[in-house]
């Protein structure tokens, strides 16, 4: 079992790179920080490339060029001190309590936004209860400040801005791929449907209404700047991502706000947005001719394809446990123990397109590269990469016993 695999790399891998050392890339950090590509990387950079960006680039801040870990710590000198309710440090309360200020802005809230992600690997050097600026400017987290500028740069702030769009979607920091890969096809194949989850209220908040008939309506607030930076985004699109992320974490963790998922069985993230049950497989277990007209099946009406997700083999660790089924260390760019969407199956040639919630990152044997993190395989390459086959059945998704987070097996993130 998987949990948190989330869109960026974790502040414990950038501080291999501190000192002058050279970073060591290691899929299974990927874990806390969140939100879009670096834009100095490749359009789909692979966690190996996104280690080499500690070699900063340049940025401006504040009309001056500087180095972004530069300018990322001097924006943080600059407001650490107003954040903080203790001089110097800066607490994890502290920290939540800025997060939903909309008050903070532009380079403040990217900033804000990386020490958010950050925290907790950093404030372990201090007991877990705070963090400093001189915590900060030990690891380079300066190429995280100009991603969060660039996607505070292309955000759209209406919760939607046109037709949706599901190659706008991309996962953040929280560990909910599950139920973003099941999002991402309804988007898809259904963009109007999910537009209708939405009603805007008089004083400009959204309440949101899952097809999911066991949770209640969850009424959000447009989403901070910060919380933008944190969050899946949908960038031009809208803030539909961020709050439809938001709607579903507080449906399932009433008053926990935006602070994030770890992870649960694709089963529960179809329900979610289709309303509907879904059966869950064991690639290995299932004959190449049954996948095969399970998948001619589910598209076989391009008016109404049902929603279908696979999911990779958790990677080898010292926590797992053999029932926990087997495990595999990718070499080809895919992540473990991660929920992907797949969103058509061609019966005539067997190839399968298949995306990335990241919205990047596509395999390096995929038979075609689509972008926005979207690509094709064949069903033989499939099969062979990935362990679980979920897929939406006509049947109503039952009561959850005893609440919508329990008694799912195979968790991914």
């Amino acid at each position: 079992m998987v949990t948190g695999v989330s869109r960026r790399l974790s502040t414990f891998q950038l501080a291999r790179g501190m000192a002058g050392a050279t970073p060591t890339p290691d899929p299974r950090d990927v874990a806390t920080l969140s939100c879009s590509a670096p834009p100095a990387l490749p359009p789909n950079p692979s966690p190996a490339a996104a280690f080499a960006a500690v070699v900063a680039p340049t940025v401006a801040v504040a009309g001056a060029v500087m180095n972004s870990d530069d300018a990322f710590n001097a924006v943080l000198a600059r407001d650490l001190p107003g954040w903080a309710s203790k001089p110097g440090q800066l607490s994890r309360a502290d920290v939540d309590k800025r997060v939903v200020d909309a008050k903070i802005t532009g380079d403040d809230a990217a900033a804000l936004a990386v020490v958010a992600e950050g925290f907790d690997d950093l404030a372990k050097a201090n007991q877990g209860a705070f963090v400093t600026l001189a915590d900060f400017e030990k690891v380079k987290l300066g190429h995280k400040f100009e991603e969060n500028q660039n996607v505070l740069k292309t955000a759209a702030y209406d919760h939607l801005n046109g037709p949706l769009d599901y190659k706008a979607l991309q996962q953040g920091d929280v560990g909910d791929c599950y139920f973003l890969s099941a999002l991402d096809d309804e988007v898809r194949f259904h963009p109007d449907r999910v537009a209708g989850w939405s009603e805007k209220n008089a004083d400009g908040s959204c309440t949101i209404t899952f097809p999911y008939r066991f949770v209640s309506p969850q009424r959000v607030t447009s989403p901070t700047e910060t919380e933008i930076c944190l969050h899946a985004s949908s960038g031009a699109n809208g803030t539909w991502a961020t709050d439809y992320e938001t709607a579903w974490e507080n449906a399932l963790h009433p008053g926990t706000g935006r602070k994030g998922e770890d992870g649960q069985d694709p089963v529960l993230g179809i329900q979610a947005v289709t309303g509907h049950d879904a059966s869950d497989e064991e690639i290995p277990s299932v004959a190449l001719a049954d996948i095969h007209k399970q998948l001619t099946d589910a598209f076989a009406d391009p008016t109404n394809p049902k929603i279908v997700e696979v999911s990779t083999y958790d990677a080898p660790s010292p926590n797992h446990k053999p029932q926990d089924g087997p495990t595999r260390t990718y070499t080809n760019g895919l992540i473990d123990g991660h929920a992907y969407s797949l969103q058509g199956y061609d019966p005539k040639t067997r190839l399968v397109t298949i995306r990335n919630p990241w919205g990047s990152n596509p395999p390096s044997d995929a038979v075609k590269d689509l972008g926005n993190g979207e690509f094709q395989y064949t069903l033989a390459q499939m099969i062979d990469q990935f362990e679980m086959l979920t897929m939406e059945t006509d049947k109503p998704a039952p009561a959850p016993t005893p609440s919508p987070v329990a008694d799912h097996a195979k968790k991914v993130a």
